[in-house]
């Protein structure tokens, strides 16, 4: 060491120990106070090292360690254009899912191209070129979505990805895509313990949207001038919550013609619709009724409403009997109110407590123990399907059904508990709990109530295409 090094090396130790840079682990031994220092060192040293070729293969190949390193890079390389962003996106992400059966490592690459871009890049300005990988990272966070083996965690960032980069699932962007399953009439159990009952009343078959309604979809109904159209809105003007194109429930401190915005996630496009009251979801289902019936999507005898407590927990739990293959179609496909099912073998255990089994799991469902804390993009969780192919029905937001709180069982639909023009003060129940419930929050059998007058980040909905003789 020369004479000038020791002293220069002491100068620097002595600085960094009284500007908090570096702690002291030992002689000679010094560590950083915190990890983002060692992570911002690592990403200016591979900024400048074999870029990006390094940077990628230590991201891809141990993500936990690397991840912030790759994000830290990428927006300094950002500095001086996009063109490195790009590049780095191109080494991460350069092979279509369908091509070959992914790994874990191309997983994990698309995954944190998708960060990449969103962090770092202009996506207000985008070359031609750059669209085509734009896409194909687009494209493999969709696949990632679907990725049970995934962590949850992950399946959901991936979804606010793509959030930002464009959601490109028209199922979950449209109205006439919106997806629909089939669930066949004929008998089923509801309840719990000891408010089991085996109900055979449902002898009609019906549609129930495989996601509860997204935000995107919402703004279709509210750019369509959903607010304003008065014969949407008889019972909210009965009650007097909505008025002149406007809607002030009980608890606003101002009246609103859109959904009340709790920020990002939960305004996501791909995110379900909260900050509504119930109100505006049957107003929801009334104007898409209409659009149904005058493109023809819609079979004249049919119509959308909420779905019933009824109608929600078989489509959760199953019936006694499934079938395969499941039927899942767009809206704009459900023209004819009876199909043919086909009758196959019993269903192993028809009393099952949640959607995909009789026991919890995290992986199927965005609840406390899922560590989320907010909403997800729909589709995350696909391992937590019901037998007929709706998902989500446990967590992520409660939803809001047309049926009456105060109601007990065995369930009789001729009770008045379907009333849509009972009084404001009255409650309606809610289904299938939200990402803030836990474990016993999210059974098919348990039940909540809200006011309709009241709006909230945890509820949504979803909605029943049905026979309107029923």
């Amino acid at each position: 060491m020369s004479a000038y090094a020791e002293p220069l090396q002491k100068e620097l130790r002595e600085k960094g120990e009284r500007a908090g840079l570096l702690l002291p682990r030992g002689v000679g031994v010094y560590t950083f106070p915190h990890r983002t220092f060692q992570e911002y060192l690592a990403a200016c040293y591979l900024t400048d090292q074999d870029f990006p070729e390094k940077l990628a293969e230590l991201a891809c190949a141990d993500p936990n360690r690397w991840r912030e390193v790759a994000l830290l890079a990428a927006a300094k390389a950002s500095h001086g254009g996009d063109f490195a962003v790009w590049v780095l996106v191109d080494r991460l992400c350069h092979r279509d899912p369908g091509q070959a059966a992914a790994n874990l490592k191309e997983i994990w690459g698309a995954h944190l191209a998708g960060q990449v871009l969103v962090e770092s890049a202009k996506l207000t300005k985008v070359s031609g070129r750059n669209e085509e990988k734009k896409a194909l990272v687009q494209n493999w966070l969709v696949h990632i979505l679907r990725q049970k083996d995934f962590p949850a965690t992950e399946r959901t960032l991936a979804g606010n990805t793509l959030a930002h980069l464009g959601e490109t699932r028209r199922e979950v962007t449209t109205i006439n895509e919106m997806q629909f399953c089939l669930v066949p009439a004929g008998p089923f159990w509801m309840g719990e313990e000891k408010e089991l009952h085996r109900n055979a009343y449902l002898n009609y078959d019906y549609w129930l949207s495989r996601y509860p309604v997204t935000n995107a979809q919402f703004a279709a109904f509210v750019q369509a001038g959903g607010y304003k159209t008065e014969r949407y809105w008889p019972e909210a003007k009965a009650a007097d919550v909505w008025k002149e194109g406007k809607v002030k429930g009980r608890l606003d401190n101002k009246p609103y013609e859109q959904p009340e915005d709790f920020g990002t996630p939960f305004n996501l496009p791909n995110h379900p619709v909260v900050g509504i009251t119930w109100y505006e979801m049957l107003a929801f289902t009334r104007w898409l009724t209409e659009i149904g019936h005058e493109k023809k999507w819609l079979g004249e005898k049919m119509k959308i409403d909420l779905p019933s407590e009824a109608e929600w927990e078989k489509a959760g739990r199953g019936g006694e009997e499934i079938f395969q293959p499941l039927r899942i179609i767009a809206l704009d496909k459900i023209r004819a109110e009876h199909y043919t099912i086909e009758p196959r073998k019993p269903n192993e255990k028809p009393q099952r407590r949640y959607p995909w089994s009789d026991d919890a799991d995290s992986n199927c469902a965005n609840y406390t123990e899922t560590k989320i804390g907010a909403t997800n993009a729909v589709g995350c969780f696909p391992d937590g399907a019901s037998p007929y192919g709706c998902e989500e029905m446990s967590g992520n937001v409660w939803e809001w059904m047309r049926s009456l709180w105060g109601k007990e069982y065995p369930y009789e639909p001729k009770d008045g508990r379907e009333n849509l023009e009972a009084p404001h003060d009255v409650a309606r129940v809610l289904r299938g709990g939200s990402f803030y419930n836990d474990a016993s929050g999210v059974r098919c059998a348990f039940r909540d109530w809200y006011n309709p007058n009241l709006r909230g980040r945890l509820s949504g909905f979803r909605l029943s295409a049905r026979p309107l003789s029923f």
